[in-house]
């Protein structure tokens, strides 16, 4: 598992180099969707509904993020999101962490004064598309 989390951590470099050049301001839907492809379908799938090729490695099911939205009383929970998918600042009393912590890796990829604020618009951009697959 640990080696699959490597690679996705790896092309998600990848992606960011080639799809968020350094000093862009924002990201366009393209780019969310290459963001979310790299980082998130390989667990939760495509469509957030789950069936992503790492997801079998794993021991617990996926929740299926399509479906935030109905879970949270209809409100997408945008800061939420953005909190287990940063994963730096979130605490889990129960065990590891078994998401790898974007927020690390984003982070770790851009350098220089403004890597926070990039790392942030990129989970931004990660929130935005999550909020684009809910299903009612």
């Amino acid at each position: 598992m640990k080696t699959a989390i490597g690679h996705a951590a790896l092309l998600l470099a990848g992606v960011l180099l080639a799809a968020h050049p350094a000093g862009a301001e924002g990201t366009s839907d393209f780019d969310n969707a290459a963001l979310y492809n790299a980082s998130c379908a390989p667990c939760h799938g495509p469509t957030g509904m789950g069936g992503g090729p790492v997801a079998a490695a794993l021991k617990k099911p996926l929740p299926m993020i399509a479906t935030l939205t109905r879970r949270h009383g209809g409100t997408f929970p945008s800061e939420y999101v953005h909190r287990i998918i940063d994963g730096r600042a979130e605490v889990t009393a129960h065990g590891s962490r078994v998401m790898p912590v974007w927020g690390a890796v984003l982070n770790a990829t851009h350098y220089g004064d403004g890597k926070e604020h990039s790392a942030k618009v990129m989970i931004d951009a990660l929130v935005e598309h999550i909020k684009r697959l809910q299903i009612e």
